[in-house]
């Protein structure tokens, strides 16, 4: 009797705890959700991916659509007031590159160290929604500045991030292709904003090309909110001593860096006076300049990822060279191209340049930072020289548009300090060669 109750003791113990398992995972199916999951790991990294594109070009829209009013906008302000205008507005493109230029170590620094990249990105998208509000309250030209010096500084937080998060997520030796789908929904975006923002102003109010700038934001903060995770920082970390040894005495990362404040240089200059000397020279409407910097950008954007896969192929300081000589060139002959095909020619070939340099370029600077550990701030420091190009280039311009020589000499000038820069660049990059053809060499 002993024995038999001993027996059915165990039983029911047994039967007790198999009902305990069942009431822990039948009603909850949270334990079995990952053997059930329909989504494989590739099909989110994909989601992810798709996420973060749609998301730069949206992003870019929002920014692009400023681009062929603000100009005139900052010029009614100042009509009557001074007889510096073209050097004001030279300033407010200038101002928004220069507060990148200190925040974007910052952001890139931290972010390698926190790890924290989408929660930078939200927080950027955030600030720009509130950006939008202030240029539609701004009501004199301090004020325009003000909001445009917080647009920068929020803009340090968004692009060089996501650029991180991408190359975070990108195999070795495939780099460029990577990227270049990235760079061009970016590039893509930024040349259709012009043409967006040209029609919304000629069609309504420029203040409503501001409150669409914000509208984007907000869908571009969904998307990133959602869909996008935050990834784990990873265990490995680089020194500040480490970062300056690896990029800013390095002969090759400084050529790549002097290399994008060149091409920003050249572009800085045609993206703001261009509207001017059309304005000038040819009376065309807001439209039709949205039409001549959305040929030029959307150009760019369409070749990043053809010439992102040139990039993992072929020699990238070959590739640099005769980018940036092409576009250097384009920006010389500008103001004799005449009419409105003359300088949608001349746009395009500028395009072409800049994307056959860009593409290698950022492919060299992902590359190396991946070897020191320091996306993040790799791909930050590439940003903050294109934004030392973009504080410098419409300054220049502005004093020379000012000057006795006008707005017609901007561009060959702009153009031929860009050639002499890219001579420097050859002999600081001529020596590089990717760490994969280094391992296979030795």
């Amino acid at each position: 009797m002993l024995m038999q109750n001993t027996i059915l003791a165990a039983t029911a113990l047994q039967f007790a705890d198999r009902i305990r398992e069942r009431e822990v995972h039948t009603p909850s199916t949270a334990d079995e959700a990952p053997k059930r999951d329909r989504f494989s790991p590739e099909f989110r990294r994909k989601l992810v991916y798709f996420s973060l594109m749609v998301e730069v070009f949206i992003d870019m829209l929002g920014l692009g659509i400023i681009t062929p009013m603000l100009p005139t906008y900052a010029a009614e302000m100042l009509t009557g007031k001074t007889q510096s205008v073209g050097l004001l507005i030279g300033l407010l493109f200038s101002g928004y590159a220069l507060v990148r230029i200190f925040a974007l170590p910052f952001f890139g620094a931290m972010s390698d160290r926190v790890g924290k990249r989408k929660l930078f990105i939200l927080f950027g998208l955030g600030a720009y929604t509130l950006t939008s509000i202030g240029y539609v309250l701004a009501d004199s030209y301090a004020a325009l500045l003000t909001v445009r010096l917080i647009q920068g500084f929020s803009s340090a937080m968004v692009f060089p991030m996501v650029m991180a998060y991408v190359g975070e997520l990108s195999p070795d030796g495939r780099e460029g292709a990577h990227m270049g789908p990235i760079t061009s929904a970016s590039f893509i975006g930024m040349g259709t904003g012009p043409l967006v923002g040209g029609m919304i102003s000629d069609l309504f109010d420029a203040k409503y090309v501001f409150l669409a700038m914000g509208v984007m934001a907000i869908i571009s903060f969904s998307l990133i909110y959602f869909f996008v995770p935050e990834r784990v920082p990873s265990k490995k970390k680089a020194s500040r001593k480490g970062m300056f040894r690896a990029f800013l005495l390095n002969r090759t990362f400084s050529g790549i860096l002097l290399y994008r404040f060149i091409n920003a240089f050249l572009r800085g200059g045609f993206m703001a006076f261009i509207p001017l000397l059309i304005a000038s020279l040819y009376h065309m409407s807001t439209t039709e300049v949205g039409i001549i910097l959305a040929c030029n950008t959307v150009l760019v954007g369409l070749l990043q990822t053809p010439f992102g896969r040139l990039a993992d192929r072929f020699n990238n300081v070959s590739l640099v060279m005769y980018g940036n000589f092409i576009a250097a060139g384009a920006l010389i002959l500008l103001p004799v191209t005449g009419g409105l095909w003359g300088m949608i020619a001349a746009a395009s070939v500028l395009g072409i340049g800049s994307a056959l340099s860009i593409s290698s370029a950022m492919a060299m600077t992902l590359r190396m930072g991946k070897d020191v550990n320091m996306i993040g701030s790799s791909m930050s420091m590439f940003a903050m020289a294109m934004s030392v190009g973009l504080v410098f280039s419409p300054l220049v311009a502005g004093e020379v548009n000012d000057s006795a020589l006008g707005i017609v000499f901007v561009f060959p000038i702009n153009g031929t300090i860009a050639v002499l820069g890219t001579i420097v660049v050859y002999f600081l990059i001529r020596n590089y060669r990717p760490a994969s053809a280094e391992q296979s060499a030795s």
